[in-house]
């Protein structure tokens, strides 16, 4: 697992963060929701509706059960980005930046939005994007151990950057949110290489680790 090997999903990242950079400086805050909730396809609606799910933090454990029974070392590298993305979203939400207001609060009075029924919209906490902020650092951690699988980068990219904009679709967050939410999310990822890296140092062998629940083979 290497960051410094992960260049596609580095520079797809790069480009996220120019393009995000303009729509926070230039763009005012909220101007997007509106534009969304004016121009909503049933599709789209559907589409992000379920796919925005991707970013719930019960998917990190889901991937540390599935590879328990692949390959015990990613099992660890997961349970590990989980911990620390879930310090990081509460630091941030619940800590520095609770009870900031959502759209639905934002707009109240101000604009009417066009929400999608069945969808439950919450009010306060909306900084960061917490979907965002795990589909980010799991596609960053993935691309990092896969990363000779090019393609998957790319599209563990997009997977997380729809899971990010479906957050926005779904008038559940702010532009800024989810922008943050990313920064965070591939941070969560460099914290979590750099404390195995350390850990390895002084007790190598944690990268050996092949086996898995079913076949278990230490090679120290």
């Amino acid at each position: 697992m290497n960051p410094n090997k992960s260049g596609l999903f580095l520079f797809l990242f790069a480009a996220f963060l120019l393009f995000g950079a303009f729509l926070v400086l230039f763009i005012p805050k909220g101007e997007l929701i509106l534009f969304i909730s004016d121009h909503r396809h049933p599709f789209m609606d559907m589409f992000f509706r379920y796919f925005t799910h991707l970013g719930n933090a019960t998917i990190c454990l889901v991937l540390f059960a599935i590879f328990l029974f692949v390959k015990f070392v990613h099992a660890i590298r997961i349970l590990i980005l989980t911990i620390v993305q879930a310090v990081l979203v509460y630091l941030f939400k619940h800590l520095w930046f609770n009870n900031l207001p959502r759209p639905k609060v934002h707009f109240n009075g101000v604009a009417e939005l066009n929400f999608i029924e069945g969808v439950d919209i919450h009010r306060y906490d909306t900084f960061p994007s917490g979907h965002t902020v795990t589909a980010f650092a799991l596609a960053t951690l993935l691309s990092m151990i896969f990363y000779k699988r090019m393609y998957l980068s790319f599209f563990l990219f997009m997977a997380a950057t729809l899971v990010a904009f479906s957050r926005v679709y779904l008038m559940q967050h702010f532009f800024v949110d989810v922008y943050i939410g990313a920064m965070l999310g591939v941070l969560a990822s460099l914290i979590t290489y750099m404390l195995l890296e350390l850990y390895n140092k002084q007790n190598p062998g944690i990268d050996k680790l092949d086996g898995s629940l079913v076949n278990m083979k230490w090679k120290w």
